[in-house]
């Protein structure tokens, strides 16, 4: 585990959070509102049996609420994208992606890119991962919200692999 390869974010403030090994991702709550991220909570399954639920990092009363809950272990996470605001930083949208589907925006849902007449205010960021890879969150929340998040990715495993090959050519 202390080998795994920690993406993002370019930048964080206020206090630090730490989700690193949590891989095993049930469920997101998420409360937002236009142009930020309120607060995030995590829901990880323990060794496949019990669930544990991070602490909720930021203010949980924005104006909306989602859930996203996550089929583990038939379905993972392999993408979170999003955009920070150019001007402080902040993060202002979030997209989650699985095996199966994605998940959002939450926060700020104008259209981006080059067509948006907004897209100088913001920096958008991807994290795609091979399924099986995520191997969980960290960020950062500042002034009740969410300031910055990114993950944590596991190594590439050529044993594991070559485990379940043989497993399933030879019924081992």
């Amino acid at each position: 585990m202390d080998d795994m390869f920690k993406m993002g974010p370019r930048e964080m403030r206020g206090e630090i959070w730490d989700e690193k090994g949590r891989s095993e991702l049930v469920e997101i709550l998420i409360t937002h509102q236009q142009d930020f991220i309120n607060s995030i909570r995590f829901t990880y399954f323990i060794n496949r049996q019990k669930t544990v639920h991070s602490q909720i990092y930021g203010e949980p009363n924005g104006l909306n609420l989602n859930m996203v809950t996550i089929d583990y272990p038939c379905e993972v996470l392999t993408s979170v994208s999003g955009e920070y605001n150019k001007a402080d930083g902040r993060l202002v949208s979030i997209v989650f992606g699985t095996n199966c589907r994605t998940c959002g925006p939450f926060g700020r849902t104008s259209s981006t890119g080059s067509s948006s007449n907004n897209s100088g205010l913001y920096d958008e960021f991807k994290y795609d991962m091979v399924p099986g890879r995520f191997g969980g969150f960290h960020g950062s929340v500042d002034g009740g919200s969410v300031h910055a998040i990114g993950v944590y990715v596991k190594p590439f495993v050529p044993s594991e692999m070559f485990d379940d090959i043989y497993d399933d050519e030879f019924g081992v």
